[in-house]
């Protein structure tokens, strides 16, 4: 506490002026590089555009006391700098952990807010999430600015909270670097992640999370080896379930058949991307509110399996850019993996890739950039 309120006296003696102070509950870190990256893209794409932004993050620990600690510090530190800091605009990531120090540290000091959401944080999927939502109501209603990963999510904020229009905007959460993201080899894919060349491969990147689609995607993939020949499935996640995942791969009898990672820097998912012959993105979360997973897929060509519902809809088309499963339907998975293991052509890779160059972050950046623009005196 004394060195957060020493560290805002000796920022005000600099007299330097920050206009953007962002304040979220994410934020990426050495130990977990993917946790909150979406937030650290805003700050890339904002300080490239010249603004200038003082940070109040908190990086993920795994501590219990710790991480308790962490949020007093984040919180009081939050409202001190709202209170005291000399910024035009509050600019808080994942609404229902932000909203507590903004919508207090705003009450004795009003100032431009712009609210970032990213999932269940205004669709909740657990009591725990639920029990922030009147939090989360007041400060999207209060708010002057919401920016919202996809179509899906706007519409969702107009009918259920209330949203005006015109206080929204779509923003891909940072949008897909096609640079990095782009089609290779088969064979040299395969040499760079050491997986066997003559197998063909199905691919799962995400959380092992309740309503992930992970169990279904194991359920389709058992009745795929039981088809095909030469099926090997490469995994790519951790999470909560991870022990309800192991035991549903030891009940399927199909760990034998299975490439485990739980992290892999961005280079190397995207060797992931290229070594597959099919990629399964099966989520049936309510707040999945994109899904740039599948986005990044399909900027390396990949033949997408995607569901029918939620963020992921608003960029899948059926057998022009992916192939579309019913959601929460191991059956209908099934078939649209078949589908695409039987696919022979490259039409539906190449809208694939067409389909990811819209969300290339150098066309949506100027969506991020030219909003926070219209806030700014």
């Amino acid at each position: 506490m004394i060195n957060c309120i020493y560290g805002l006296a000796k920022f005000k003696r600099k007299n330097v002026k920050k206009k953007i102070l962002l304040i979220s509950n994410m934020y990426p870190s050495e130990k977990y590089p993917h946790y909150g990256v979406f937030v650290e893209n805003t700050v890339n794409v904002l300080k490239s555009a010249g603004f200038k932004l003082h940070i109040i993050s908190i990086k993920k620990v795994d501590n219990k006391l710790n991480k308790l600690f962490k949020y007093i510090l984040f919180y009081t530190k939050s409202i001190l700098y709202i209170l005291f800091g000399n910024y035009e605009i509050i600019y808080a990531h994942y609404a229902s952990h932000t909203a507590f120090p903004v919508l207090i540290g705003n009450f004795f000091k009003r100032k431009k807010v712009i609210v970032n959401v990213h999932g269940n944080d205004v669709i909740p999927e657990t009591g725990e999430d639920i029990k922030y939502l009147k939090l989360t109501s007041k400060l999207l209603t209060r708010s002057d600015g919401i920016i919202c990963p996809s179509e899906y999510f706007k519409m969702y904020l107009i009918k259920n909270y209330n949203i005006d229009p015109l206080k929204l905007v779509v923003y891909p959460s940072g949008g897909v670097n096609t640079k990095l993201f782009t089609k290779m080899s088969k064979s040299l894919a395969r040499e760079k992640i050491g997986v066997d060349l003559n197998y063909d491969y199905i691919g799962y990147i995400s959380r092992i999370e309740k309503n992930k689609g992970w169990d279904i995607f194991l359920k389709a993939c058992k009745e795929i080896i039981n088809t095909y020949k030469n099926i090997k499935i490469i995994v790519v996640g951790d999470g909560s379930q991870i022990d309800e995942y192991n035991r549903l791969v030891d009940e399927l009898n199909i760990r034998n058949y299975i490439i485990k990672y739980e992290l892999l820097s961005q280079e190397k998912i995207m060797y992931v991307y290229n070594a597959l012959n099919v990629f399964v993105f099966p989520s049936n979360r309510k707040s999945e509110s994109l899904g740039l997973v599948g986005l990044e897929a399909m900027a390396c060509q990949a033949l997408v399996v995607v569901s029918d519902k939620y963020g992921p809809s608003s960029y899948s088309i059926d057998l022009e850019n992916s192939f579309i499963f019913e959601s929460g339907n191991e059956k209908s998975l099934y078939k649209s993996i078949s589908k695409a293991l039987d696919y022979k052509g490259e039409e539906i890779g190449v809208n694939a890739r067409r389909t990811a160059e819209l969300y290339n972050h150098e066309n949506t950046d100027s969506i991020l950039v030219n909003y926070f623009k219209e806030f700014i005196s």
